[in-house]
């Protein structure tokens, strides 16, 4: 039993077939599946997959490498899509340095509008930060941002630390499950369990031995085993029942009262 805190169902790659990925989730024992928008139409998209599929909840906004692409008519769309049923948290958005794709300037403005909403409307947010993990943070305080997920995260152990010390929580990818990731796993083994989250992001970074293939959200599992092994003492279960905790700390939004998340 567990849960899938960042995915883009909405994305072509599921288009034959998402009745049965949801299927193959539950399946697996995923209670909750977190979908994020990266721009106003897969932000809608991903209200109503939400609606349509009762575990799946919705995140909307701009992910930066839509950044340039996003008109002011978008980020107000946004701010009225937060009254939708299901929507629990602004995102996905941030700053990417890795690829620039948008010039910073306009990636840190279209983020400062978008923490400005998650402020003004009391909702988290899901940060993009590839390379841009400290710029990132800072952002984050000077809005006074409360509520945050590092989404997918591969940045250092000090930047790590400064993430949880300001009280925000690490999502934790397949990536963890990966030969070459040895410096990421000794990372995250040092953080507290109730900051992480497990994520998919899929359809991307599918975890052994499933890389290089689609992602879906019945891999969680994989991810939670890795993550196991890294915190001697926790079982998988106990950790799946940790998660679900800190996914409702998270998104407060949440509605639970389709899931039994008691574990009986």
């Amino acid at each position: 039993m567990s849960v899938d805190s960042h995915s883009h169902l909405f994305y072509p790659e599921f288009n034959d077939d998402l009745p049965i990925v949801i299927e193959r989730a539950a399946a697996v024992g995923i209670k909750m599946i977190i979908c994020s928008g990266t721009d106003l139409q897969t932000s809608r998209q991903s209200i109503e997959l939400a609606c349509t599929f009762p575990m799946v909840h919705a995140t909307i906004g701009i992910h930066p490498h839509e950044a340039s692409k996003a008109k002011e008519t978008d980020l107000q769309a946004i701010d009225a899509l937060c009254d939708r049923e299901k929507v629990v948290a602004i995102g996905e958005a941030g700053l990417d340095f890795h690829y620039d794709s948008t010039d910073r300037k306009t990636q840190e403005k279209v983020f400062s509008t978008l923490l400005s909403l998650a402020r003004r409307r009391n909702l988290p947010i899901v940060v993009h930060s590839r390379e841009a993990e400290s710029e990132a943070l800072q952002m984050l305080r000077d809005h006074g941002i409360r509520n945050a997920l590092f989404h997918c995260f591969t940045g250092t152990a000090a930047i790590a630390r400064k993430i949880i010390d300001a009280g925000y929580h690490i999502g934790v990818t397949g990536i963890i499950t990966f030969k070459g990731a040895t410096v990421l796993a000794e990372t995250i083994c040092t953080l507290p369990l109730d900051r992480l989250l497990p994520e998919t992001d899929c359809p991307y970074l599918a975890p052994i031995p499933f890389r290089g293939k689609r992602n879906e959200p019945c891999h969680i599992p994989l991810i939670i085993k890795k993550i196991a092994q890294l915190f001697p003492g926790n079982t998988e279960k106990d950790i799946e029942n940790l998660f679900i905790n800190n996914l409702q700390q998270i998104f407060p939004l949440v509605s639970t009262g389709n899931f039994d998340f008691t574990g009986k």
